[in-house]
């Protein structure tokens, strides 16, 4: 008797530079209620747009800002209803989403 070992591989792609900084964005409170945070150490004492997509992709929130000290702080969002939500900044050309909830 002989048994054939069939061994199949796939190759991945190495993490890309672009996926290590979207991995760096945090978003906290998550749920929030009035304000969240930003956190990103890339984007240190740089000017970001932020948007606010509701979960039907209507835009709700938008605000040029410059996140500093590696953080970015965004109140009075007390005018959003419950629900879910999509941050999404942009800077040149990178673009970061993050899903929140609000309670």
């Amino acid at each position: 008797m002989e048994i054939d070992y069939i061994r199949v591989y796939q190759e991945t792609p190495p993490l890309s530079i672009e996926n290590e900084k979207l991995n760096e964005l945090n978003v906290f409170p998550n749920p929030f209620d009035n304000s969240i945070q930003l956190y990103n150490f890339h984007l240190t004492n740089k000017s970001v747009q932020v948007n606010i997509y509701s979960i039907n992709g209507t835009l709700v929130y938008a605000e040029q800002d410059l996140f500093s000290l590696s953080h970015l702080k965004i109140d009075d969002l007390d005018f959003l209803s419950s629900g879910i939500y999509q941050v999404q900044l942009l800077y040149g050309d990178e673009v970061y989403h993050y899903k929140i909830v609000k309670e």
